[in-house]
């Protein structure tokens, strides 16, 4: 083979392996984020990178789940979850909001909306506040919920309205 062909091998392999490790190295946790920066790209498939300490919890963390472009406002939310109920029971948004949701647990809870694939880690009683951040990119009447054992079915619900 000529030495220039087999020079441009080496060079395409390590660039495209330079490429593929770039993109496939996580994001630091508590990094700040520059929204402003994300307006303009389109991560739909973009899945939540969180890193557990030793005790399996991940204290004050903050999970994007969808950074999709968007021109709504960002609404915030405190929700506690306690013995079978969420507080505030209702949240209500419009389309294109960006929902900044912080669950706080007296117990053993989590916060889930199916429909926006949003989750949170199980929080127990002293654990740092979680928060999940989503855009609101449908409208309709969501429930979000508890997953923890039958506390969805004994009514740790709460309704996500999207006007």
């Amino acid at each position: 083979m000529n030495k220039n062909v087999i020079t441009g091998i080496v060079i395409a392999v390590v660039i495209v392996l330079g490429l593929w490790f770039y993109f496939k190295s996580p994001a630091p946790i508590n990094a700040p984020v520059n929204t402003n920066a994300l307006e303009d790209m389109n991560m739909d498939d973009m899945q939540p990178t969180t890193t557990p300490t030793q005790s399996g919890q991940n204290p004050g963390t903050t999970v994007d789940l969808s950074l999709s472009a968007n021109t709504g406002t960002v609404k915030s939310f405190n929700v506690t979850g306690s013995n079978f109920k969420f507080d505030p029971s209702e949240i209500r948004v419009k389309k294109g909001d960006t929902v900044k949701i912080t669950l706080a647990s007296s117990g053993m809870h989590d916060f889930r909306i199916d429909e926006f694939n949003v989750k949170t880690n199980v929080l127990k009683t002293g654990d740092a506040p979680q928060t999940v951040q989503f855009v609101a990119d449908k409208t309709g009447t969501f429930e979000y919920y508890c997953s923890v054992g039958n506390h969805r079915a004994m009514g740790m619900v709460g309704k996500l309205i999207v006007e």
